[in-house]
């Protein structure tokens, strides 16, 4: 995540983002308090962004399809 954040700083600068992660731990990371070191500066740089995280149980690229679609579903203001 850290590294996605990094290539596309430019395009998720002032945009509302969400990330689909793997399991729930992430965003209990986020939330914890007086964290030092690399870690501190990861969550830091993560925590600078407009960023939601949901987690999601992905079943062989089910998950990313389904983003997909809901992409553009928005994108065509279909319901």
């Amino acid at each position: 995540m850290v590294k996605a954040i990094k290539y596309f700083r430019i395009y998720i600068l002032y945009s509302h983002v969400i990330a689909y992660v793997r399991n729930a731990i992430v965003k209990d990371i986020l939330t914890q308090e007086g964290l030092e070191g690399k870690r501190g500066k990861r969550i830091a740089n993560i925590l600078e962004f407009d960023i939601e995280i949901r987690p999601t149980k992905l079943i062989k690229g089910q998950g990313l399809a389904k983003l997909m679609s809901e992409a553009n579903f928005q994108a065509l203001d279909i319901n």
